[in-house]
């Protein structure tokens, strides 16, 4: 796995100088100026066992994607990031804590949630505090004419975009058919691994309520119409380049039918 993507060292000292990036219903992810690249995610005292939950599917997949390369090309590791956590610990108060690599917002947006890709939507700027900076198609083009793919042979704008789909198309390939598992209520972040770096990443997070859909394509159609991440639509400008990316994993995996049955349904009203 990328090194970007994983904490190497346990970072001890984190507490010394940290402070808050954000709050959730479950609990506080807090930075440290020790251990900059590290993020925690401290829960509140009745939220334990689900963070236990999350922590232990994370590793899951985690792993899942780290064993995964055959189904994908030599720079996916690079352009592509799936969080891998470390260090649960139970407190005697009742809380517990993870700690996972830590994501940096761009100079642009730097006072804001960091940026999600809405790649089935053209034109849209949201922003929902606590929760994210949500961007289409132009509004990701404008953000990353400034920033460069970690993939060297990625240099234009309309380049950086292809390469999202298609690395979307290969990463829910890959959670769908090789781990097994719904894509739903994700999400689907851009951002950079360090506050000083021009390199950008998309960063696949949050699997809290991802579940085994045993090739059951009612249980998986939600995770792609619940937000517009994923341009799996016929009528998307990029559904195809989608549609082809997440095929080629499905037909390596002896799972064609089901990615057929899967695009049949969301486009059938």
């Amino acid at each position: 796995m990328k090194d970007e993507c994983i904490i190497k060292e346990p970072c001890l000292k984190f507490w010394e100088n940290s402070f808050e990036l954000g709050r959730g219903k479950s609990g506080i992810v807090y930075s440290s100026k020790i251990c900059k690249t590290v993020a925690l995610k401290l829960s509140t005292e009745e939220f334990c066992t689900i963070f236990k939950d999350q922590f232990d599917k994370q590793i899951q997949i985690s792993n899942c994607f780290s064993n995964a390369t055959k189904y994908t090309d030599k720079y996916f590791s690079k352009r592509v990031c799936i969080l891998r956590p470390r260090d649960f610990i139970f407190y005697e108060s009742g809380k517990c804590s993870f700690k996972m690599r830590r994501i940096f917002q761009f100079e642009e947006f730097k006072e804001k949630p960091l940026v999600q890709a809405y790649l089935d939507q053209n034109n849209i700027y949201r922003e929902i505090k606590g929760r994210g900076t949500y961007l289409g198609i132009k509004q990701l083009m404008q953000l990353l004419e400034n920033y460069s793919s970690a993939d060297i042979n990625i240099i234009t704008t309309n380049q950086k975009i292809e390469s999202l789909i298609s690395d979307l198309g290969t990463a829910m390939g890959i959670l769908n058919t090789v781990c097994g598992l719904t894509n739903q209520d994700i999400e689907i972040v851009i951002g950079r691994p360090t506050s000083t770096s021009k390199n950008y990443k998309m960063y696949i997070i949050d699997f809290d309520e991802v579940l085994p859909h045993n090739f059951d394509v009612s249980k998986v159609i939600w995770g792609y119409e619940a937000e517009p991440y994923y341009p799996v639509f016929n009528d998307s400008p990029f559904s195809n380049l989608f549609w082809k990316n997440y095929n080629r994993v499905a037909r390596l995996t002896n799972h064609m039918q089901f990615a057929k049955q899967l695009r049949k349904s969301l486009n059938t009203d």
